[in-house]
């Protein structure tokens, strides 16, 4: 196990140290917005933060404030303590996604191996570090990167932490732990809000197949619960010092306008998306006013109106959102892109289209088999009475697919990756065992 723990470890450096090496963010040329509006969006924040201590705001960019009312802060966080240290450098940045790669690696395989087992750990690992969207998003600067650490780093604790209890009934020591998972589920959240209501289902699933005292179990969820609001605590109060609500984000309703409605309307592609988006927003926001409510001093209350307008489509059209809810979950599972949401192909010529042309069929070959399979580890976990990853995966998808509506951008389906591959390694490895047993007799 150890040998191949750094073999997957130096191949997860290797595939993203080559992508960060064929972009070349350190020259002169290197163009951010090359890779999609958020990386350049989450630079200025980190700046803006460091210079000014200010979140979101900025005439140049967010005059409006919706940069700073749809993404949460933990992200543009991260970027300014690099700045601080290393100085205004967007590549070092991409350094560190590196290294969290890395450890994200590490963790996962730990998690799988207290849980499952070694084989199914290293083929988690590996299947991590080959992952192509994983690759290319740690050299941009996405908050996936990131919060992909502190979701494998939740695995890790939660699967520790409950393999401990098997074995153990130390209240104290447990209570502990479970308070340190919830805030590891907090930091998360204020990474991708996405998370908000997942992360407590989660730590309810797995303190429910814990084998302690009912009472125990239910002290263990509490300290949890508390341990995921301490983090969550400073951003609502900011948020109602600065914007008069409690809100944490009106990213949920905003998504539900653009990346479901707006995303089913949208017929002709990403100009077309960008009308309707522009459309309906306006359309919420002309609400707002005529209520008496201003957007621009009281930007979360726009979620109300983003809510209302898009449930009044969904009520009208019910078959034009379902349809298009149908065709992002099936681009969700089997369709790559980039983790801008755009094709791996773009406008691109000569060898670049090539190269990306080349990972676009191995991504979707990987995720093919990625789901097959863990549809088979979920067949063979529930048939040997471990099904806790199985409804973890099952929670996790459901959860994801859902939110992330018509869009089934492959940047949001990264979130569903930690779950996902302790699952189809499983089922691959109960696969290969199958096949070695048949040519064996």
């Amino acid at each position: 196990m150890k040998r191949w723990f750094w073999i997957v470890i130096l191949v997860t450096i290797v595939t993203r140290g080559v992508t960060f090496a064929y972009y070349r963010p350190w020259s002169a040329s290197y163009d951010m917005k090359v890779m999609g509006e958020d990386p350049y969006v989450y630079h200025r924040l980190a700046i803006d933060l460091l210079a000014t201590g200010q979140y979101g705001g900025n005439p140049e960019y967010d005059s409006f404030l919706h940069v700073a009312t749809v993404r949460p802060p933990g992200y543009p966080l991260f970027v300014a303590a690099v700045y601080a240290v290393f100085g205004i450098r967007p590549w070092v940045v991409l350094l560190v996604h590196i290294l969290l790669s890395a450890v994200s690696a590490a963790l996962l395989m730990g998690a799988v191996r207290t849980t499952i087992g070694e084989r199914s750990a290293v083929v988690a690992g590996m299947l991590f570090a080959v992952h192509p969207v994983a690759t290319f998003t740690a050299i941009s600067m996405f908050s996936e990167t990131f919060f992909l650490f502190l979701l494998c780093l939740l695995l890790y604790v939660m699967a520790f932490t409950w393999q401990s209890q098997q074995s153990s009934a130390a209240s104290v020591l447990a209570v502990a732990m479970w308070l340190s998972i919830g805030v590891i589920a907090g930091m998360s959240t204020v990474v991708r809000v996405s998370m908000l209501y997942l992360a407590p289902l989660l730590i309810l699933l797995w303190i429910g197949f814990s084998p302690t005292p009912l009472r125990q179990r239910a002290t263990c969820f509490f300290a949890a619960l508390a341990g995921f609001a301490l983090p969550l605590l400073p951003w609502s109060l900011h948020n109602y010092q600065r914007f008069g609500s409690y809100r944490l984000s009106a990213s949920g309703e905003y998504n539900l306008l653009v990346l479901t409605v707006g995303q089913a309307f949208a017929k002709g592609g990403l100009a077309e998306f960008e009308r309707v988006k522009r459309e309906l927003t306006a359309e919420a926001l002309q609400r707002m006013r005529q209520d008496g409510l201003p957007p621009a001093t009281k930007p979360l209350h726009r979620a109300r109106y983003y809510r209302q307008l898009a449930l009044e489509k969904l009520y009208r059209h019910p078959r034009v959102v379902l349809r298009g809810c149908i065709l992002g979950a099936v681009k969700f599972w089997f369709l790559p892109s980039r983790a801008s949401g755009e094709s791996f192909l773009g406008d691109t010529r000569g060898t670049t289209r090539f190269l990306l042309g080349g990972a676009l069929f191995y991504a979707a070959a990987l995720q093919v088999l990625l789901v097959t399979s863990a549809l088979y580890g979920i067949h063979q976990l529930w048939k040997r009475r471990q099904a806790l990853w199985a409804l973890t995966l099952v929670l996790a998808a459901l959860y994801f697919t859902l939110g992330t509506g018509a869009a089934g951008s492959s940047r949001y389906f990264l979130q569903v990756l930690p779950f996902l591959l302790p699952v189809s390694a499983h089922g691959l490895c109960r696969a290969l065992a199958v096949r070695e047993r048949q040519r064996n007799q």
